[in-house]
């Protein structure tokens, strides 16, 4: 048995299909903004209309009652998250729509009737169900609710697709409810896998995440105590052996609270998918807004401009009216144009979003060249066996010469972005910042002059809060300096900016009473390399062109020991790695223990086998040889094969960001005749969300 990431995607769809299907008739669904990226990845539109759905609505949208024809739907389906907003907006909505139906109803006309229905996710929670009661309408809606977790955004990859990651939430508002859902997300795991052997984590929030674990299975051993001889055999088979499957699919979790690691998240991240979230934005889902000349070759643009001209005049004729404004916006209006990166037919995507940039261009080049060659092989071609396996892998070769034009375009475009004075003069600063190797007086010289020209105020502030973490702090005197330069170019609203920004600890005034404790960290853990190199690398530090990922770091300390702590933890390879309930007693945090101190928060290393864990682990060993699905399972190789391969899930709460993913991913290449490497997080974040989250419009 493996941890299937496409099983976990198709049982979440089969869960919202069935609730769907159990309310009857034609469907109205108002979705709740938030869920917007789990629900394009688990279903398609075309899918929910086939199951009743004819319209959607954003939970957002006022006047709904007005604005959808409720003649032709008989359901209402509200599908939100548990927030109090959603359920503010699913009260207020549900009313409008309610008294709309009344104010239809007249002594003339049959009475209307409206069936309301709310889809909680991922389940019904008293606090959500007492402020529709508040507002009247609790007793108006039939309640369900969809429990999906972990969505995969990629086979490596698991997000919960919280908003801001969850970050804004956990650190800033103080809610618990990104922890807690984490919680929930690993203990659904927990019941479809089996438990977990070891829970290694760092930092406040791993420890709160550990904690709710640990209480958890020992609720569900009292619950198993209490079964009674009338039992059902699964409910005693779970009374017996409850703890035997102790690791037998996920060995390790590695928890990494993001406060852990406030660093990463602001540097600009020089990975080509990472760079396409810095300037465009990419999704939980995988969409991009991407100028139009990127998407659309030169000869459509050519045509759709015409096209576009064309029927201007037409206006302009019938109309009779002059706007000679009007053409240019014709041309440019749709200048954006949203992309799902990696989509089936784009296999290339895969192979460069987790390079360094710098060598993009010379992997699309190689690219370019094979696909030359293989459409060369076409004058070769002289039987009509020849002749059909060329037009067999034609369709291929086309698709591939798409997605070749697409990234070529895009990677351009990223150029021309990278060569802007001001980008280079962001780089600049953070990276002297991040490696200590320049006076910082010339630092605030350049931070002073990015002011002066109103350059963008997220980026100013992702300088000064890089400052503030590597030195621990910013003196007062030159901290006042800076809010006063940035609050009478910006706007004084941002004295609330700081303020957030204080909360979270990332720009704040240098005091003794608090350390420093950085530059240790960079020096024990070398984060800065000086000989990084892009095209080859050796080590996670490509992703940032020389600096090396704090979180990512910490994971090889549990991991990867050679590469971070010397050659005398190199792990044994040709021993082969250890199985069962013997390898969650291996690794852990051993060896760095000296590193950690330095890093804020708590040290988090449990073992969840039971005492016993040799005899479970012989029994173990008998129930998958009777099985037969040791060989199978090896051959699989999408999880963790029994007896073969550890698999490690390395969880971040508070968000990760997608250079973090490629160095991850670097390091389970590194590992991967040891380890199966799975990646979860409660959702993708990047700088630029880390200060909207604390920016004060």
């Amino acid at each position: 048995m493996s941890l299937n990431t496409k099983l976990i995607k198709e049982e979440a769809l089969d869960s919202l299909l069935a609730t769907l299907d159990s309310i009857r008739g034609r469907k109205l669904l108002i979705l709740d903004r938030a869920l917007s990226s789990t629900v394009s990845l688990i279903a398609s539109f075309s899918t929910l209309q086939e199951h009743g759905v004819e319209k959607i609505f954003w939970l957002q949208t006022p006047n709904i009652a007005n604005a959808a024809d409720l003649s032709s739907v008989s359901n209402i389906v509200f599908l939100t998250n548990t927030t109090p907003q959603s359920a503010s907006l699913v009260a207020t909505i549900a009313k409008g729509l309610l008294d709309a139906t009344k104010q239809t109803t007249t002594s003339s006309s049959p009475a209307s009737f409206l069936d309301l229905s709310l889809i909680q996710v991922p389940e019904s929670t008293l606090a959500y169900n007492k402020i529709l009661e508040e507002a009247g309408v609790l007793g108006d809606l039939a309640q369900h609710s969809w429990p999906v977790y972990f969505i995969p955004l990629q086979d490596d990859l698991l997000s919960l697709n919280l908003p801001s990651g969850g970050f804004k939430d956990a650190y800033l508002d103080d809610i618990p409810m990104t922890v807690y859902q984490a919680s929930n997300a690993i203990q659904d795991l927990q019941q479809r896998y089996g438990v977990i052997g070891r829970i290694t984590g760092k930092g406040v929030q791993a420890q709160q995440l550990t904690d709710i674990l640990l209480r958890k299975r020992e609720e569900h051993q009292t619950t198993l105590s209490e079964i009674g001889n009338d039992a059902t055999p699964k409910e005693q088979f779970n009374q017996q052996y409850t703890n035997v499957f102790t690791g037998t699919v996920i060995d390790q979790l590695i928890v990494i609270d993001r406060q852990v690691d406030p660093l990463t998240p602001l540097l600009t991240q020089l990975t080509y998918e990472g760079l396409i979230d810095e300037f465009y934005g990419v999704s939980e889902s995988g969409q991009a807004d991407l100028p139009t000349s990127v998407v659309t070759p030169p000869s459509q643009q050519q045509q759709q401009q015409q096209q576009q001209h064309q029927q201007h005049q037409q206006r302009q004729l019938n109309q009779h009216v002059h706007d000679p404004d009007h053409t240019q916006h014709a041309v440019t209006a749709d200048s954006r144009k949203k992309v799902v990166l990696g989509g089936e037919t784009d296999h290339l995507y895969s192979t460069i979003r987790d390079l360094n940039f710098s060598i993009v261009g010379q992997s699309l080049n190689k690219v370019a060249r094979q696909l030359q060659s293989d459409y060369e092989t076409r004058h070769e071609a002289k039987t009509v066996s020849q002749i059909k396996q060329f037009v067999g892998k034609l369709g291929g070769l086309q698709a591939l010469h798409q997605s070749l034009r697409f990234h070529t375009a895009l990677a351009e475009d990223l150029m021309s972005k990278l060569q802007d004075e001001e980008f280079n003069r962001w780089l600049e600063v953070q990276q002297n910042l991040a490696a200590d190797t320049l006076d910082l007086t010339k630092i605030h010289a350049m931070l002073e002059d990015l002011i002066d020209r109103s350059s963008s105020l997220s980026m100013v502030l992702r300088l000064l809060a890089i400052e503030s973490v590597v030195n621990g702090g910013i003196k007062e005197k030159d901290l006042q300096f800076f809010k006063k330069e940035i609050l009478q170019t910006y706007g004084y609203q941002h004295l609330q900016t700081f303020s957030n920004l204080e909360k979270l600890g990332l720009i704040f005034a240098r005091t003794p009473s608090r350390p420093n404790w950085f530059p240790t960290t960079r020096k024990q853990l070398n984060l800065i390399s000086d000989q990084q190199e892009d095209l080859d690398p050796s080590d996670i530090a490509f992703t940032y062109s020389g600096y090396a990922p704090l979180s990512v770091r910490l994971v090889q300390c549990v991991i990867d020991k050679s590469s971070v702590l010397g050659p005398k933890y190199k792990k044994r390879a040709a021993v082969g790695p250890v199985t069962g309930a013997a390898a969650a007693s291996t690794g852990g945090w051993k060896g760095a223990e000296e590193i950690l101190k330095y890093i804020p928060g708590p040290r988090i290393d449990e073992l969840q086998h039971s005492e016993s864990f040799i005899r479970e682990d012989k029994l173990r060993k008998i129930l998958v040889k009777n099985s037969g699905k040791r060989n199978a399972a090896g051959k699989n190789g999408g999880g963790a094969a029994i007896g073969n391969k550890h698999t490690v899930l390395v969880l971040f709460v508070g968000g990760i960001t997608y250079a973090e993913i490629s160095a991850l991913r670097f390091v389970a290449k590194r590992s991967e005749h040891l380890y199966n490497l799975v990646i979860a997080t409660t959702g993708i974040i990047s700088g630029d969300k880390v200060i909207d989250a604390c920016l004060e419009v």
